[in-house]
C-alpha cells in the first residue's frame, strides 16, 4: 500500500517545474501512484495565496525564492487533515467504528 502525505510540516515543498499547467500535470501524475493521499484541506485564504502564487505575485511560480514566501504564507493556517483513499485496496483497510445521530433543530 502506497501513501503519501502532501505539504507535511516538516518537509512543506512546492515542485519545481517550468510552466504552471505542466505543475500540475506532474503532481497529478506523481499522485496517481498512491493508493491514499493526505493533506490539508483548502481554506480561503489558502486559495488567495495558491492564486496569486500561480499568477506570479510572489514571483516565478517553481522559483526557490516564490515557493519559500508561498510556503511561509499558508504555514500559519491551521487547517484540517483531508484523506482520499483511491483504490479498492485503500478503502478495504477502513474500519467502521461508531456513528452518532445528531438532531437539528
Amino acid at each position: 500500500m502506497k501513501v503519501q502525505r502532501l505539504f507535511a510540516k516538516t518537509n512543506l515543498k512546492i515542485p519545481v517545474l517550468l510552466t504552471k499547467k505542466k505543475m500540475f500535470i506532474e503532481v497529478e501524475r506523481e499522485m496517481a501512484r498512491y493508493d491514499i493521499i493526505a493533506g490539508k484541506i483548502a481554506d480561503d485564504v489558502t486559495n488567495a495565496t495558491l492564486t496569486a502564487y500561480l499568477a506570479g505575485a510572489f514571483g516565478t511560480a517553481g522559483d526557490k525564492e516564490a515557493d519559500d514566501f508561498c510556503i511561509r504564507q499558508l504555514l500559519p493556517n491551521k487547517l484540517k487533515d483531508q484523506y482520499c483513499f483511491k483504490t479498492e485496496a485503500a478503502i478495504k483497510c477502513l474500519k467502521f467504528v461508531k456513528g452518532e445521530k445528531i438532531w437539528l433543530k
